[in-house]
Formats: structure tokens, sequence, C-alpha cells
């Protein structure tokens, strides 16, 4: 059992997102982590122990950008010691493309599925199924070549056929969250096992258009700040983009 949360906002979210790991500890406080983006770089701070411990005496202006997502973790592989507690926090990073991510599941094809990438010429440091998955979700993005998309429904179109891709090889439950450099991307497997909901936060002088889409395991964190609606489940399968620059 682990926590994720994932926020795409108009401005700065790691105050939102470390408040939120906070409220979201109960599902794990072995390693806390955030990562965001400003639009050109990635930004990351993870540690071992709660939020309030990772972040006690974090400049939180370091991590920069108005998209982001955290991962609070329950070990129940890659622990032991302080050193592979170390090793496998979340969230999980890649460089080509950029992404960051982190989930929260449980693969039931995890080594074949970490062979078959390993084949491909994919190596691991961390033994966490999110590196996975979401090495998994880089070869279906370039297999639908996702990066050459004219626009952002083509973009979206085929990131959504990447997903699909996804869910063909992987066998277990899990809830994602990636960040990408459009954007932050949600997707839950198909028997929707493990939980994540999704919520929206208005422009003061705009009750029409949100001012931030947030998503997180426990629902109960948007009632933490109290100004969040449409509150719901994702459903099983389902996927959801939020382009960073529009919402």
């Amino acid at each position: 059992m682990c926590g994720i949360l994932g926020f795409v906002s108009y401005e700065p979210v790691a105050a939102r997102l470390v408040a939120s790991a906070d409220r979201l500890q109960s599902r794990g406080e072995h390693s806390t982590g955030v990562s965001t983006f400003d639009g050109q770089f990635f930004w990351d701070h993870a540690g071992l122990g709660s939020a309030s411990q990772v972040f006690h005496h974090y400049d939180l202006a370091q991590l920069r950008g108005t998209v982001g997502i955290a991962h609070t973790r329950y070990a129940t592989t890659g622990g032991g010691t302080p050193e592979r507690l170390l090793r496998n926090r979340q969230p999980v990073g890649s460089d080509r493309p950029g992404l960051r991510t982190c989930a929260n599941g449980d693969l039931v094809n995890l080594h074949a599925a970490r062979g078959a990438l390993m084949g491909k010429g994919y190596t691991f440091q961390t033994e966490v199924d999110s590196k996975v998955i979401q090495d998994i979700l880089i070869e279906r993005m370039f297999e639908q070549k996702v990066l050459e998309a004219r626009d952002t429904a083509d973009y979206v179109a085929r990131l959504f056929r990447a997903v699909e891709g996804v869910h063909r090889d992987l066998v277990g439950a899990y809830s994602v969250l990636t960040i990408t450099d459009r954007g932050l991307l949600a997707f839950k497997d198909p028997n929707g096992i493990r939980p994540c909901s999704i919520a929206f936060r208005e422009k003061p002088a705009d009750m029409f258009h949100p001012k931030e889409v947030a998503f997180a395991s426990e629902s109960s964190v948007f009632n933490y700040f109290g100004d969040y609606h449409d509150i719901r489940e994702l459903e099983p399968g389902e996927a959801v983009f939020v382009e960073r620059d529009t919402l």
C-alpha cells in the first residue's frame, strides 16, 4: 500500500504536494518523494521517512513548476535496509523521454516484464513496480510515436494508445501518475483495484474553468484544503491527461 498524488495548476504546486503527502502518510512512511516540472527541467527531492521529516528543513522554492507528483511509500519489496529503501524511493525518472512516474501497485508478472525489458537493453537500479511500468510506457510511447504528434489531440490519442499497450503488457493492480513534457497522465489498471481520485479547483474569477486538477489515492486529501469539487474515483482502465499549459 502506497500513496500517490498529482497536481496540475496555474501556480506552483510544491507546497500543496507536500501538505497532501503529509495527509496521505497513513499509506506509507518508509519514504516520501516529490517531483515537479517547470516546462524545461524536472526538480526532485525524496528521502526516508514521512513528509514532515523529509521536507522539514527543505526550501520548497527549489521544487519549481506548476505540475508535480508525490509518493508516500510502504515497502513491500525493496526494503529491509536504509540503503534499499533509499534506492527504491519514488517518483522514478527517465531522461529519454523526460518522465517522472509514481505508482501504487503490485504486478503479478513483474519479473517477466522486467526480463523482457532487460532483453531490449533496459537496466534497473530499483526493485519497484513503478520503474517497470514507466519503462513499458516508454516502449509503447516510442511504438506509437507519441513525441512526433502534430498537435495536442494527436498527442493525447497516441498517448492513450500507449497506455492501452501498457494494459496489455501488465498483469496486476496499479494506479499510475506520470509527468510528461506536456502535462500529467493518470491511469488505472483495467480491473480498477487500486484507488485514485480526481478533483478540480476553480479560478476565483472564473467558475467554469479549473485553476487546478488534482489526483490522490484518497479523496480525503482534498477535504483537507476545502476548495476542491467534483471529486470522483477514476474508472477501471480509465486514463486522464491534463495539459500543463491549458489544464
